[in-house]
């Protein structure tokens, strides 16, 4: 998923950097300090919560995409949401399966365009 959403948003005109490893997303954060992540909540060794109260606690700014699928619970997901509004984040969501259209408008809604590399 991560490779597919990587592709998209570089076909796009997005800056990437992918990071598969949840306990690497910290420093590659804070090296790259994108305007925009792309979480999901299902991920290995830790929690996705977790990660994006680190993100959000290093000050950086930035917008929150979080990826799920329907199947996960209700209330994960609003522990999530409620995270980063507790960060001044409104994190938008997008249920699994998606097509890459839906992405797409999902990623040019949440950056502004002077902030793309096209």
């Amino acid at each position: 998923m991560c490779r597919v959403i990587g592709r998209a948003a570089e076909r796009h005109g997005f800056a990437v950097q992918l990071v598969d490893a949840p306990l690497q997303a910290f420093d590659r954060f804070l090296a790259f300090q994108p305007d925009l992540v792309i979480l999901d909540m299902v991920m290995p060794d830790i929690a996705a919560t977790e990660v994006l109260r680190s993100l959000l606690d290093s000050g950086v700014p930035t917008r929150i995409v979080l990826t799920t699928s329907p199947g996960i619970g209700e209330a994960y997901l609003a522990l999530a949401e409620g995270v980063a509004r507790f960060h001044g984040v409104a994190p938008r969501v997008l249920f699994k399966p998606f097509r890459i259209a839906e992405l797409i408008e999902v990623l040019d809604a949440e950056v502004p365009p002077d902030h793309l590399t096209r």
